[in-house]
Formats: structure tokens, C-alpha cells, sequence
């Protein structure tokens, strides 16, 4: 039987090497995971932590105060749902010269690995960044939600 170039379909998967039990040819004739071998995918997505969601703000500003809050319960939200939750850790800038440079006419700023958002003001800005930068199946429910709860 003739081989010819996978990219024309017509090879056979058996001629291919397979490196252990645990893989099977896949797509193109590379090895993937065997189911046997994959385990959970909910389990390792669960085992990776997120990086802190750090919001700078300062005493005194209202914007940050009500960011805050959004934020809160965006996060409370979306823990009940069952999906993972970063850490919010509050800094403020007027401890440190560098950030208030950076950070004093654009406070309430968000940062969520390595991205930032300045002036995280309102639902619509905030919770795209959020669902942007998170991992989340059914995270947009958690936000219609919030938008449709009597206060």
C-alpha cells in the first residue's frame, strides 16, 4: 500500500511510531494523550493558581471605593458559580513614590497577570477586563446576574 504526505489524508495511522501506551497517533500523525492518560482537565485547571488581582487605589477616592465594591462582588459572584477566585490585594499609593507616579491620575487602576486596566470605572469596563483576563466557563452568567440583582 502506497504512503503518501498526511497533509493529503492518505497515510496510515500504524506506521507511525508511537512513543508509549499512553499516546495514540493523532491529528497529522502526532502523538496526543490518550483519554486513560489525561486525567481531569476540570482538576488541573483548578490545581493552577491565579495571580493576584490588585487594585491600586487611595484614601479618599470615591471612583476606587466603588471599584472596590464592583469588584467584590464580581468576585463573590463568580466564587459562586464554583469558579476560581483571585486574590485581591489592595495597594495603596500613597505608600509608595514609585506607584504614585505611575498610578495618580489614572487610579482606580486593576492589574491581573502582567495586564492592566486605568480608570476601572463601571460594570461594562470592568467586567470585560475581568472576563477578558480569567479563565471562565458560564464567568458572562455571573455578570448578568449581578446587572439584573435588585440592589
Amino acid at each position: 500500500m502506497p504512503l503518501y504526505p498526511l497533509s493529503y489524508g492518505g497515510a496510515a495511522r500504524e506506521s507511525y511510531p508511537v512513543a508509549s501506551r499512553a499516546f495514540t497517533a493523532g491529528t497529522m500523525g502526532r502523538p496526543t494523550p490518550s483519554v486513560a492518560s489525561r486525567g481531569s482537565i476540570g482538576g488541573a485547571m483548578r490545581a493552577t493558581p491565579l495571580p493576584d488581582l490588585i487594585l491600586y487605589e487611595r484614601d479618599g477616592c470615591h471612583l476606587c471605593d466603588q471599584t472596590r465594591e464592583l469588584v467584590t462582588a464580581l468576585l463573590a459572584r463568580r466564587a459562586a458559580t464554583g469558579l476560581a477566585v483571585p486574590s485581591l490585594v489592595r495597594r495603596d499609593i500613597d505608600t509608595d513614590p514609585g506607584w504614585q507616579r505611575a498610578f495618580f491620575e489614572t487610579i482606580p487602576v486593576l492589574e491581573l497577570g502582567g495586564r492592566r486596566l486605568e480608570l476601572a470605572i463601571g460594570l461594562a469596563k470592568v467586567g470585560a477586563f475581568l472576563d477578558a483576563e480569567l479563565p471562565a466557563a458560564g464567568w458572562g452568567r455571573a455578570l448578568v446576574d449581578l446587572t439584573t440583582e435588585a440592589p
